[in-house]
């Protein structure tokens, strides 16, 4: 769960599909290995990530541990 427990939808970043908190925290979720082949890659559309609406209201609380999404 993202750290403001919305739900997170599927998206593609530079043909990786991730998990995304749109709406809420903006949180980005990572399976295994999906973080390197966004990172190897050097033509990733990166505004991809910063079209990612969130919602300033939330406050996350960044000691809090968070949970695997799955």
């Amino acid at each position: 769960m993202p750290a403001c427990d919305f739900d997170l939808t599927e998206m593609e970043i530079g043909g990786v599909k991730v998990d995304a908190c749109h709406g809420g925290c903006g949180g980005i979720w990572f399976d295994a290995f999906e973080l390197q082949r966004v990172d190897e890659q050097r033509e990733v559309p990166t505004e991809h990530l910063l079209r990612i609406q969130t919602n300033p209201s939330i406050r996350v609380d960044a000691t809090r541990k968070r949970t695997c999404h799955v």
